[in-house]
């Protein structure tokens, strides 16, 4: 279990195994003087594994939760934790010591994604693990800007094309659309339903 160097008596916890030692240092007898034994005790600690359920969080949508439990392979540990926002309201609460992460994310610009950089750390025993980063983004949610038809009017036999822009423009955004058939109307020869914008 422990390892000591044997010319100067000091102890390398790095790479000791985990337990609790008795150590006795014998000082000899020189220049008249009798020798003399010490005796101390020591601890080595295991440093925490820290284990972030989920390891990976996924993508989040303005207003949801962020939903992070903690462990750890040593009892009794605990921790601490971190945050640079981007685009992150400012009731977001950016360090804290809780064993479960749970907040609540908004964005400043509902069309601009949000980032979240976390790291968290795990100590038990004055002992600190490693440090265990992650980055969370936070996704507008997606709003029809603009509706625009070819006619308001048609005659039967008649093309209809809708046209749909949204916010946040980028090629991310796609539409679902459903025709409903009333009235005795049919759509022939197109479509019923549909993911684009057109």
């Amino acid at each position: 279990g422990l390892t000591i160097n044997p010319n100067t008596g000091d102890v390398d916890p790095s790479g000791s195994l985990v337990g609790v030692y008795t150590i006795s240092y014998l000082i000899p007898a020189s220049g008249g003087c009798v020798a003399t034994s010490v005796t101390a005790n020591l601890t080595i600690s295991p440093r925490p594994t820290l284990t972030v359920n989920p390891s990976a969080h996924p993508d989040l949508c303005d207003g949801d939760s962020i939903a992070l439990t903690l462990s750890s392979n040593v009892p009794g540990t605990t921790y601490s934790w971190s945050a640079t926002t981007h685009n992150i309201t400012g009731s977001y609460i950016a360090s804290g010591d809780e064993t479960n992460i749970n907040q609540l994310v908004n964005l400043i610009d509902p069309a601009d994604e949000g980032i979240i950089s976390l790291v968290i750390i795990p100590t038990a025993n004055g002992c600190s693990g490693t440090s265990y980063p992650m980055t969370i983004r936070v996704n507008p949610i997606p709003v029809i800007n603009d509706v625009t038809v070819n006619s308001a009017i048609l005659c039967s036999g008649s093309n209809l094309s809708i046209g749909l822009t949204g916010t946040p423009d980028d090629s991310n955004l796609s539409y679902l659309w459903q025709a409903i058939n009333i009235n005795g109307v049919s759509i022939a020869g197109g479509m019923y339903s549909g993911t684009n914008s057109t």
